[in-house]
């Protein structure tokens, strides 16, 4: 596919908040992560439900009862606040108190060309996996274990400029949500 397009080009700069917005999606919107903490709370909800109404053969059900209800909200709430933790000493890790240059983006008919570092990378728009376009950014997936985030703010043609753009190179199964609300 040859289209005619001018360079587009992006410095992004990464901060605390960029990145936890970002490992927040990844997980629990992209990989759905969420649901098996969900489910099993479920699960011991029922349990518990079903402890419940026995109480009347047994003078244990009651004991019974807050037990499985107290694990299955108690690990499940561990779970999503350890990741957020995690998330907190990740970004600590990468010093990421204040923003700082992550790498830069330049797109045009061809591709993609990312430099980070010492390291420059050519993606052709073929091989592109993945695009999510959020409120303040859009996650460019070239596999599905790494992206690259482009914060709308840090865009000086503008969001609009670059989902055009997108829209025109990616196949249409690649893109998804136009999430700005």
């Amino acid at each position: 596919m040859s289209i005619t397009i001018d360079v587009l080009k992006i410095d992004v700069r990464i901060s605390k908040k960029i990145f936890r917005n970002f490992a927040l999606f990844d997980a629990f919107c992209r990989q759905k992560k969420w649901v098996s903490p969900v489910l099993f709370a479920g699960i011991f909800f029922a349990f518990s439900l079903i402890s419940y109404f026995a109480r009347f053969q047994n003078d244990q059900a009651i004991l019974l009862t807050s037990v499985l209800l107290s694990v299955g909200i108690v690990l499940p709430c561990v779970y999503f606040f350890s990741y957020l933790l995690s998330i907190k000493a990740q970004a600590d890790r990468m010093k990421l108190d204040k923003p700082r240059h992550a790498y830069s983006l330049s797109a045009d008919s061809d591709g993609l060309e990312i430099t980070m570092a010492k390291e420059t990378q050519h993606v052709a728009w073929e091989q592109i996996y993945a695009v999510y376009r959020r409120k303040n950014c859009t996650y460019l997936y070239v596999s599905p274990g790494q992206a690259f985030l482009l914060p709308h703010e840090q865009i000086t043609d503008g969001a609009e400029t670059l989902w055009t753009l997108l829209r025109n190179v990616v196949p249409v199964s690649h893109l998804h949500g136009d999430a700005r609300k």
